[in-house]
């Protein structure tokens, strides 16, 4: 299996178990003046029982699938840009790092731009415009932003391949 595989399956996995719980909490409890609905397939208690045996399966399976696929992944290198990292580490950096990376970026770009506005108005008390000291070279900014957008871009098809091709034991 592989692990695009195992994520869909997952997925599968997770629509099972939502369905069982919901079942289950429908018929925890009922009125003793009914009869059983699930007379039929062995009573509630039974019925429950088995239950309650399928939702411990699905998730052990879930249990089983995410753990063989972090396995895959921290041993499994991918390179971008050329910086060479498991995918367990790539992950890491792109939920954890990236986002903060993509935020400074923006902000940066943000200030300068800032900057540039107001340079526009007359704000001084000699009525001459406000002049900026740009402390950073905006070719720089705009290459950093540019390179860190193909890297997440690069990731991302990487991912997708490594994640397509790479085997896992369950």
């Amino acid at each position: 299996m592989t692990i695009t595989e195992a994520l869909a399956e997952l997925k599968v996995l997770k629509k099972r178990l939502e369905t069982k719980r919901a079942f289950y909490l429908q018929n925890v409890v009922r009125d003793d003046r009914l009869k059983d609905p699930l007379e039929g397939n062995g009573g509630t208690k039974t019925v429950l029982t088995q239950e309650l045996q399928a939702i411990k399966d699905i998730e052990a399976r879930m249990v089983s699938l995410r753990t063989a696929i972090a396995k895959a992944n921290a041993s499994t290198q991918v390179q971008v840009s050329g910086d060479a990292k498991s995918i367990a580490d790539w992950l890491i950096w792109r939920r954890d790092i990236a986002p903060g990376i993509q935020q400074f970026l923006a902000s940066v770009q943000q200030k300068i731009d800032q900057g540039k506005r107001t340079e526009m108005f007359p704000n001084r008390t000699d009525g001459q415009p406000m002049k900026w000291a740009f402390g950073v070279d905006e070719k720089v900014l705009v290459s950093s932003i540019e390179q860190f957008e193909t890297i997440l871009g690069t990731l991302d098809g990487q991912l997708s391949l490594k994640n397509a091709t790479t085997s896992i034991e369950v």
